[in-house]
């Protein structure tokens, strides 16, 4: 399936509409999850983008073995234009394909970039419940770690410094290319702004809550 992944079609279906121009020629969200990285795959798709969410973790087992063996990233979804909740985090093994900004951006030069983010804390509480505490126990083993309270501490160290990264990378004649999405505060109006097409706030609606 070259649109979408299968993961993809059955959380959104496809689009009901022909394809919008945009400014960019993708977009990817480079935040964490539980960020509503669902929401942000399924507003876009309510506006006839198409959409790869997740995708069972294919998207973020394809960037790290492309980038490892000097490919292109997501060379396999080719009319996809929007990309998020790129991670597999299952039994012992963690990627996080959003953290491979740098190399998606030198694959993708013309695409925008969210970071999308909200109250720290209540992303750890979230986070902690996610998968009825596996997701937990997974990142305790990638950790090497035996108390839930360090991976929190963990997963708290990470997000200052993962955001600290991604807007030192996107600053200069990068700036265009991030858009910062407070999951709590959307700003749309700049949104629709830097993609070039008008965006309806009324399509955006909190799923995946935990």
């Amino acid at each position: 399936m070259s649109a979408q992944t299968e993961a993809a079609t059955s959380a959104a279906g496809k689009p009901a509409g022909p394809a919008p121009k945009i400014a960019y020629d993708k977009i990817f969200q480079i935040g964490f999850n539980k960020c509503a990285t669902r929401a942000i795959s399924r507003f876009f798709h309510r506006h006839n983008l198409t959409t790869a969410d997740w995708a069972k973790g294919e998207l973020a087992q394809d960037i790290k073995a492309s980038v490892e063996a000097g490919r292109k990233p997501l060379e396999a979804w080719p009319d996809v234009t929007v990309f998020s909740d790129m991670e597999y985090v299952r039994g012992n093994t963690v990627i996080e394909g959003y953290r491979y900004f740098r190399e998606i951006h030198a694959a993708y030069p013309g695409a925008l970039f969210i970071l999308n983010t909200r109250n720290v804390e209540a992303w750890i509480r979230s986070r902690s419940r996610h998968g009825e505490g596996g997701y937990v126990n997974t990142y305790r083993r990638h950790y090497k770690v035996k108390a839930d309270q360090e991976v929190f501490d963990r997963w708290r160290i990470d997000w200052f410094r993962h955001n600290l990264e991604v807007v030192e990378f996107f600053s200069g004649e990068r700036r265009d290319q991030l858009f910062i999405w407070d999951i709590e505060r959307p700003d749309f109006d700049r949104l629709s702004d830097l993609i070039g097409i008008p965006l309806k706030a009324e399509k955006w609606k909190t799923v995946g809550k935990t």
